[in-house]
């Protein structure tokens, strides 16, 4: 990330990383998560807010697990 940060420097990109935790996917088995895995969807609008914030503001990372409130 931060090679990528400094590679682009010049340029106009901002370098986010997003660490998500576990998401329902058609690839995976998430029965020992015991329901805990996010819908694709949450993690979507995770990126959804930070493409959206001014050019001025750089979200470096960004961790997003899910909680028990389902």
């Amino acid at each position: 990330m931060r090679s990528l940060r400094k590679e682009m420097s010049e340029e106009d990109v901002r370098v986010t990383v997003v660490m998500p935790g576990p998401v329902i996917t058609e690839l995976n088995d998430w029965e020992h998560w015991d329901g805990r895995a996010m819908d694709p969807e949450d993690i979507a609008e995770t990126i959804r807010f930070a493409v959206s914030r001014p050019p001025r503001v750089e979200l470096t990372e960004i961790s997003v697990d899910s909680t028990d409130k389902f």
